[in-house]
């Protein structure tokens, strides 16, 4: 338990106990954001109610969905005048703003910046996570007739990246959240809403009179770098149905993984993506590629031959 701040003084230094405290939020926010059971909804829609209650607005009609796929539907037909503005910044972006300032008068620079780096989190899997929502959900704008008829209203609402959040913004979760008890803020109610919501649920986008929450992903694997990789099956896969094949945070074709079978030396060096081209040598294994008849020799020491591919794009590929 963290001993909050003299109020009357200014913290310089965090003690080599508050510094591992540090690295403590740090990992249990980052096995928060590696969660793939089922969600906690009583929890997370009590959060949702205390979040919007501390900031002055009426509780939602809260939305479940499965993932990002049924996000997509659910934000492609929607009817804006029914659910209101975004709240976003009232429930989410004000609360931890209030943290970070209070935290500005009691404690220094150097300390904040020590608890920021402290609880940043693999930016490897959060990146990944993000893209793979957006990638779902941005593109699915709501039907021409019905931009047209919102016009103008429409264009000024803004996009689901900045409607919401979910695994990227658990890092900035995790230091508010230890700012918050090493200072002792008074305004703990707004952020514990929102503290909540992060722990039981997966995504959340708040408008005013609709408040959707996501289910967290049923599979989330990882590799020693923090990369989504997974060498058998989906790195990444929702309850909606929606499967990402990843290799060490490259996003593959779904064969590559399921029947790597397929994948020929002659078909490497067609393949125009490079990336996905050193994705399958190592899928393959460098050993076979190059039994293969897939790179020469450049050169020959005691210890090791490197090999060599030359592509038609002039990327090319050491091998071994």
């Amino acid at each position: 338990m963290l001993s909050p701040t003299n109020q009357r003084t200014r913290l310089e230094r965090l003690s080599p106990l508050q510094i591992q405290e540090v690295a403590e939020y740090r990992s249990r926010w980052a096995a928060i954001g590696l969660q793939t059971q089922p969600a906690e909804r009583e929890a997370a829609e009590e959060g949702v109610r205390r979040a919007y209650r501390s900031a002055g607005l009426a509780a939602p009609k809260i939305v479940w969905c499965e993932g990002p796929l049924e996000f997509a539907n659910e934000w492609r037909n929607t009817n804006r005048a029914v659910i209101g503005a975004s709240v976003k910044r009232e429930i989410y972006d004000h609360p931890l703003a209030r943290v970070i300032t209070y935290a500005e008068s009691r404690v220094s620079l150097g300390v904040r910046h020590t608890v920021i780096n402290g609880t940043r989190l693999p930016a490897a899997t959060s990146l990944a996570v993000n893209e793979v929502v957006h990638a779902a959900v941005e593109d699915a704008r709501p039907r021409f007739w019905a931009r047209l008829k919102e016009g103008w209203r429409f264009r000024r609402t803004p996009r689901f990246r900045d409607s919401g959040w979910g695994h990227p913004d658990f890092a900035w979760l995790a230091a508010c959240d230890y700012l918050a008890s090493l200072c002792g803020c008074a305004d703990a109610d707004a952020l514990e809403g929102v503290l909540t919501i992060a722990k039981n649920s997966g995504w959340i986008v708040p408008h005013e009179h609709v408040c959707w929450l996501g289910e967290r992903p049923c599979i989330l694997k990882v590799d020693d770098k923090a990369r989504l990789h997974s060498r058998e099956g989906p790195a990444l896969k929702y309850r909606d149905g929606l499967s990402i094949y990843m290799w060490k945070g490259i996003q593959v074709p779904d064969w590559m993984i399921e029947q790597p079978n397929l994948i020929t030396p002659s078909f490497i060096d067609r393949h125009p993506d490079f990336l996905l081209r050193r994705c399958m040598i190592e899928i393959m294994t460098p050993a076979q590629y190059v039994a293969s008849g897939g790179a020469i020799p450049v050169a020959r020491d005691a210890k090791r031959i490197p090999w060599r591919e030359q592509w038609w794009d002039t990327h090319a590929g050491d091998v071994g």
